[in-house]
């Protein structure tokens, strides 16, 4: 017959493997939710005639959606921020705030507003009933449009290559290689894009996702 104490260390081997387990689980969940993408938007492949953004011809254009309080788009500014020093005024940047609700002082008290509008001559604006996100098709905060001198759509996608995390990253790559010339678009590029959800789901029991 086997004595009760000889059984207690297989109970602690069991415990720590249950507990290695659950960190596995754990940081695993982690990192799926960090390099796992949003939608990508469905911009059009013509500068809308419903935005109200201006563009000017013969200068690239990018837009920025963001929703001012997603921890992760601080991480898409600060890449905005360190790429615009490299263009000397070859680029129009438009940063779109969308939260549903939102005042327009609500939002200018919050630090990421306070971030972008550091940023020398980036446009800032409130897109609080969604019509500058529905003329682009942006769904993610930290999407991000590019568009050039003739109003073409040359790049869509994220500029963080994951969630919240700054570094080099394929969409920074592509705006920066297509503003500089280094390369042509024959059709959109692409990168995915990381970040909080711009639409805000229904109330009502049932419904999807609404404007």
């Amino acid at each position: 017959m086997v004595h009760p104490r000889a059984l207690r260390p297989f109970g602690w081997i069991i415990v720590g493997l249950l507990w290695i387990s659950a960190v596995a689980a754990g940081l695993g969940a982690i990192t799926r939710y960090e390099y796992t993408p949003g939608p990508p938007a469905g911009a059009p492949a013509s500068w809308p005639s419903a935005s109200r953004i201006s563009r000017h011809e013969g200068r690239f254009t990018l837009v920025l959606f963001a929703h001012p309080e997603c921890p992760c788009t601080r991480a898409s500014l600060a890449e905005l921020g360190r790429m615009r020093t490299r263009f000397k005024g070859h680029l129009d940047t438009s940063i779109q705030f969308r939260k549903p609700g939102m005042t327009l002082a609500e939002a200018q008290s919050i630090g990421l507003w306070q971030t972008a509008a550091e940023f020398p001559g980036v446009a800032l604006a409130l897109d609080s009933a969604g019509e500058e996100m529905r003329a682009f098709g942006a769904a993610v905060s930290g999407q991000a449009v590019l568009y050039d001198p003739t109003g073409r759509l040359i790049f869509t996608g994220g500029l963080t290559g994951a969630r919240g995390q700054e570094g080099p990253n394929a969409g920074i790559e592509a705006v920066q290689r297509l503003v500089l010339g280094l390369i042509e678009a024959r059709s959109p590029l692409h990168s995915p894009v990381f970040g909080c959800s711009l639409l805000t789901p229904s109330t009502e029991k049932g419904a999807r996702w609404t404007l």
